[in-house]
């Protein structure tokens, strides 16, 4: 008698189903190019049926992302009809298109290609076995000796892709020959066992096919066991006749005195050379065991063994009662109406038409009842539950459950199409979409996502159910449940006792979700995968760094895709290190750009190629520049970016250089500060200019290029550069010398241009900021700011200076006149630095200059100096300590924020912030100018009152409210609940014809400096 030997079985289903793309180190040429280890599209593997190679080769555009070999058996549904003799290939490619070229170097020819999937990809409802149409089959020489090939071309999202269109192409497949036409000798296994106590070792080939007469040669090796002395050597033929399918055996002598745990090599040999005839395992390996052999039959029908031996239990089909004591079964099986099994471990597929019992399916079952605690690990369908407990894994088809003893369905996944009635249901449930769960009670804090509900649903009234993103048929009783603001209710759903529901389903909070917000810091990974995907939705960057490590590190790719990107600022290293991979993928053209440049600089090649490279193209450009532009080279290649690339963009493959399409919005490596910047000053982001535009910063360095740019504009007296706290200098020399301009480069008007159109230079836009065009044909534009807001800073006494990113200047400082408080100003700088006047102040040394100021008028000393209120003059000077000084003139914080309130009324047009802080709006076809003062009042308000507003007075004045971010507000917010707000009371005048021509229609050009004078 022959045992299978569990050991090497076992090594064989691992290898199965392992992904192997580590054997591309295979040192082998499989398809005659070339080593294959050393070629990233083309990998060889040895197939899962006889241990020869199958080579996968495909386009150089293709990335090879995982492979592996399985058998046909491996599958949820068995094919009857065809014999694989190399088994399948399982393959996940990251390309749009796969030009496949298959060699099958254990297969002379081949005429049929069949693959198991989706007939229609990504839907799992199509799932069968097909032959894929258009594939070409031809031979190569591959080493000496002749290989069958298949080529064939595969798409993302059509006929052989399992997935839809998601970047990938995944197909399982293999060379297949009809049973009744082709015929393939084989060993039924790889590896044999034998005990010597037999004195005899059985060995059997398979015959598939019916057509022809055929012949094979069989014959031994001694491997470890000694040839004579273990066992005796046999050779011989074995013949099939015409229309003769089925086993044929040779038998091999044991000594009594074998070596236990030798073994011997079989061979096939000399197949009749015949079409459509192939050899399948040719080689296999006996061993031999020491075991007592097994009786011949057993002699009642029902068995209970205190030690089992997996022999005592037929193959298939199985019609007995039968205790399997935690056994595994390898192999597909059928269990038959008359048969009742239990403790046992299936790992292939069960087909189940009696009773399975406290057993564990690794793989699928399909059918029949389930008693005791079921393990699923894989898939069951169309089952009745009658015992305690199916959990975990995945249900498909017709599930009821009819348990008497009150029996739970938790923790599972409802395929597309699942229908499950009855009973009790529990832990998390994930639902297809279109997957209905119909009279069912939810345990005590059940999470349900996704599906559709019918019938009576009720849960615990302490603990209720938390429902959310699914549909509730008409007619459905709801009670004792909380639905969260993803539910969609019909006009006729009855809602009994205890249902929750959210107060504004537009304004959703985490409480709606079942999340208490002050209890985000003591989340772990269960809590977070019991939570809706949408709830992440409402969290913020602070909510975002309280979640801990161990919760981070359970979040998935749907519950990723739903955060903010503003919330997504506010991960930490130590947050994103524990992510899970795949969880990367869930990250979308909304919101991938929301990821911190600190996080972006930690990203390696396998975090690139996690991310969905659909949703990486569909970004704004600024976001994908930033992205590039933020990595760091030192752990990422340019050969990695290139799955992510859009078509219209280009990249330098050695420099790393990129060119984005014209019109497109840029964003450039971040400015990075040094550390010691006085907490009193806050600056804006700003682009780094001593980088390039490319991966992680490379190309040609932007700040030598705005240079050239003022060379061409025949300003090559002044010199560009950017100081340690990003401010840009603009420096005069020669007959330019003693000239200085100050500047931030505005981080969101970067722009890539047409160089036929525009040329390289200087130029000023509409509203009077400069642009600046480089050879590389990138346009920056730069904003006028103060020229040292550390030293602005202590000129307030150590006030706080807080630069917006548009050049509003916040400025914050105590006062003692009448009363002490904070006196605060809004204020944009001309970006022209006066030089000191000479009769106060020298320079000592280079770059260092002392003033006498006890002697200077009061305008001239240090600090701030304002007009007298009653004056009405819209300029004021700041001097510096070195007697440098700056114009400002006043204007509103936050000009994105008065700007988008101000489009909102009905008639205005447009809103165009200037560069001297005043804003010319077009309202009903009439332009206007809106002029700050310097007049600001500060409020406190309650947080749930609208705070961001304009309206208009009477007199011709406008009140804009904004809230005022700062750390101190931020602070009481926390705490009281309250806001601090900005009013400005701007006045609205029209402009004077006089000073404004239209130079296009509903566009202006104006003096605005002659009209400020006139209004003055």
């Amino acid at each position: 008698m022959l045992k299978t030997n569990h050991m090497l079985l076992s090594i064989g289903l691992l290898w199965n189903s392992t992904c192997v793309l580590a054997s591309n180190s295979i040192v082998y040429d499989g398809n005659g190019d070339g080593i294959d280890s050393q070629q990233a599209n083309v990998i060889t593997i040895p197939d899962a049926i006889t241990g020869k190679y199958i080579t996968l080769a495909v386009n150089s555009d293709c990335r090879v992302d995982s492979t592996r070999a399985e058998t046909p058996n491996t599958q949820a549904i068995s094919h009857k009809g065809y014999h694989f003799p190399q088994g399948l290939m399982y393959y996940k490619l990251h390309c749009q298109q796969a030009h496949i070229t298959l060699y099958f170097h254990g297969i002379r020819q081949a005429k049929n290609f069949t693959k198991y999937g989706p007939t229609v990809p990504g839907d799992l409802r199509t799932v069968a076995w097909y032959t894929l149409p258009n594939v070409s089959f031809g031979t190569a020489n591959i080493n000496g000796q002749s290989v069958a090939t298949a080529q064939f071309t595969l798409r993302d999202g059509e006929l052989g892709d399992d997935t839809g269109v998601d970047g990938y192409i995944v197909d399982p497949g293999g060379l297949s020959f009809n049973d009744d036409v082709g015929n393939v000798i084989s060993f039924i296994s790889k590896s044999y066992s034998a005990s010597r106590k037999a004195g005899l070792a059985t060995i059997t080939v398979h015959r598939n096919g019916l057509i022809g007469s055929f012949s094979v040669d069989y014959s031994t090796i001694g491997n470890t066991a000694i040839t004579g002395q273990d066992f005796q050597p046999v050779s011989g033929s074995l013949s099939w006749g015409e229309g003769e399918r089925g086993d044929k055996t040779f038998t091999i002598p044991l000594s009594e005195n074998a070596t236990i745990g030798s073994s011997l090599q079989l061979n096939l040999s000399n197949l009749t050379i015949a079409e459509d005839a192939v050899l399948g395992i040719d080689t296999a390996l006996l061993t031999i065991t020491d075991e007592e052999v097994p009786p011949e039959s057993l002699p009642f029908q029902s068995v209970t063994l205190e030690s089992p031996l997996l022999s005592s239990l037929p193959k298939s089909p199985i019609d007995i009662v039968y205790n399997g004591h935690k056994q595994t079964i390898p192999y597909d099986v059928v269990i038959t109406i008359t048969g009742s099994v239990s403790h046992l471990i299936f790992e292939g597929r069960v087909e189940n038409y009696g009773l399975v019992s406290n057993s564990t399916i690794k793989k699928t079952l399909i059918g029949g009842k389930l008693t005791g605690y079921i393990v699923n690990e894989g898939m069951i369908a169309d089952t009745e539950l009658v015992g305690a407990s199916i959990t975990g894994g995945t249900l498909a088809g017709t599930i009821t459950n009819n348990s008497e003893v009150g029996g739970i369905i938790e923790n599972v996944q409802l395929a597309t199409g699942t229908k499950l009635s009855g009973g009790k249901i529990g832990g998390i449930i994930k639902g297809a979409s279109d997957s209905t769960l119909q009279d069912i009670e939810l345990v005590a804090d059940t999470v349900l996502i996704g599906g559709k509900l019918s019938g009576e649903i009720t849960s615990d009234p302490e603990h209720p159910a938390q429902i959310g993103a699914v549909e509730i048929a008409p007619n459905t009783i709801l009670s004792n449940v909380r639905l969260s603001p993803t539910v969609q209710l019909p006009e006729d759903v009855i809602l009994g006792d205890g249902v929750k529901q959210s107060v504004d389903i537009n304004n959703p909070t985490m409480e709606d979700f079942g999340l208490d917000s002050e209890k985000i810091a003591e989340l772990d990974a269960e809590q977070i995968e019991r939570l809706e995907p949408a709830v992440f939705n409402t969290f913020d960057a602070e909510e975002v760094e309280q979640i801990p490590m161990e919760a981070v590190g359970a979040m998935d790719a749907e519950q990723m895709a739903q955060f903010t990107p503003e919330a997504l600022d506010g991960l930490s290293i130590e947050q994103f290190e524990q992510l899970p991979l795949e969880s990367l993928g869930g990250l979308t053209s909304e919101n991938m750009g929301g990821l911190p440049t600190n996080i972006l600089n930690q990203f390696t090649p396998e975090h690139l190629a996690a991310l969905n490279p659909a949703s990486f193209k569909l970004q704004p450009t600024q976001n994908m520049s930033k992205i590039f532009n933020n990595l760091d080279i030192e752990k990422v290649k340019n050969t990695d970016v290139m799955g992510l690339l859009p078509a219209d963009w280009t990249i330098n493959p050695e420099t790393g250089a990129l060119t984005a399409p014209v019109g497109a919005k840029l964003a450039l490596r971040n400015f990075k500060r040094s550390s010691d910047l006085s907490e009193q000053v806050v600056l804006p982001k700003m682009p780094d200019l001593d980088t390039g535009f490319g991966i992680g910063g490379k190309g040609s360095n932007v700040q030598e290029g705005m240079n050239h740019s003022l060379a061409a504009e025949n300003l090559a007296d002044f010199v560009l550069s950017q100081d340690d706290t990003g401010i840009l200098n603009v420096v005069g020399t020669g007959d330019s010398a003693g000239k200085k301009y100050s500047f931030i480069p505005d981080v969101d008007n970067i722009i890539q241009v047409d160089g036929k159109e525009i040329p390289i230079g200087l130029s000023v836009t509409e509203g009077g900021f400069y642009v600046i065009t480089t050879p590389e044909q990138q346009q920056y534009r730069v904003i006028p700011s103060p020229q040292d807001p550390i030293a602005l800073s202590k000129l307030l006494g150590d006030g706080q200076v807080s630069i917006g990113k548009r050049g509003d200047v916040l400025l914050s400082y105590e006062i003692t006149v009448r009363r002490r408080g904070t006196a605060r100003q809004v204020v944009i700088f001309e970006p022209l630095i006066e030089l000191a006047p000479e009769d106060l102040c020298v320079e000592i040394t280079l770059g260092e200059i002392v003033c006498d100021f006890d002697n200077a008028p009061e305008s001239m000393q240090p600090g701030i100096h304002f007009p007298n209120t009653n004056e009405g003059s819209q300029t004021a000077k700041v001097v510096y300590e070195n007697g440098t000084s700056q114009t400002i003139k006043p204007t509103l914080l936050s000009p994105d924020i008065f700007i988008k309130e101000g489009l909102k009324f009905e008639g205005v047009e447009s809103i165009v912030f200037n560069a001297n802080g005043t804003f010319k709006a077009i309202y009903q076809g009439n332009p206007y100018l809106i002029v700050p003062n310097f007049k600001v009042e500060a409020e406190e308000v309650i947080e749930d009152e609208k705070i961001s507003s304009i309206i208009v007075n009477e007199d011709g004045t406008l009140r804009y409210t904004v809230p005022l971010e700062s750390k101190e507000a931020r602070t009481r917010r926390e705490q009281e609940k309250i806001h601090q707000v900005l009013i400005f009371d701007p006045f609205i005048e029209p402009i004077p014809e006089d000073y404004c021509e239209e130079i296009f229609p509903g566009e202006y050009e104006c003096d605005f400096e002659t009209i400020l004078l006139a209004l003055e």
